[in-house]
């Protein structure tokens, strides 16, 4: 029996070590994935970052882009009034141009009619 005794502490004992060897092995997978999930947070820190500067880096594009296009609209629209204005002006002016020949050639009709000419 004493022998069975031995045999039996002997075989727990390896299997103490073994399950230590186990242990510690794990312990090792648990140390590097959290060396990796170190980098790769760190990583993920970075990439955030880099994606926060474009962001501020886009806004500032469509900020000066936007104050572009508003100046250019600006002055866009500005001279296109100036051209409304230019050819209102000249509407009226050829319209007045028209009334005084519809005038002119209404009394010169009536003066031939008066006088016994037809133009």
């Amino acid at each position: 029996m004493n022998t069975d005794l031995l045999f039996e502490n002997a075989r727990l004992q390896g299997r103490v070590i073994t399950l230590e060897a186990e242990v510690k092995c794990l312990e090792a997978v648990v140390r590097s994935h959290e060396r990796v999930d170190c980098l790769r947070i760190k990583s993920l820190d970075e990439q955030l970052k880099q994606a926060e500067a474009e962001n501020a880096r886009l806004k500032a594009e469509v900020e000066r882009l936007t104050n572009t296009s508003t100046n250019a609209d600006r002055f866009l629209i500005s001279g296109l009034e100036q051209d409304v204005a230019i050819l209102k002006a000249q509407v009226e002016r050829l319209t007045k141009a028209e009334d005084k020949m519809i005038e002119v050639t209404y009394m010169k009709g009536i003066a031939g009619i008066n006088r016994g000419v037809q133009s």
